[in-house]
């Protein structure tokens, strides 16, 4: 299945810290926040994707890898189910 990319909200509106979740407008998916909240852990351990409050525009594509080593403020992890 394939989305349309949508940012919800934008990178002149983001905060100095995480943000509720539903603070800007849902992507074509319906999924909040996926840029400008927090990077989203992965199953590859130290690595991470998506864009979080204090990454540059720039810096927010599904190619590029944020690398970490400890929990930090950026960093998180998305819960998702499967409804059969």
């Amino acid at each position: 299945m394939e989305y349309n990319v949508v940012i919800a909200g934008n990178f002149s509106q983001n905060a100095d810290v995480t943000a509720p979740v539903k603070s800007y407008w849902p992507n074509a998916a319906g999924c909040f926040n996926l840029i400008g909240n927090v990077a989203e852990m992965i199953n590859q351990q130290g690595l991470a994707k998506g864009g979080s409050w204090m990454n540059e525009p720039s810096e927010v594509y599904i190619e590029k890898d944020l690398t970490y080593t400890k929990p930090t403020a950026w960093l998180g992890f998305r819960c998702v189910a499967e409804i059969k």
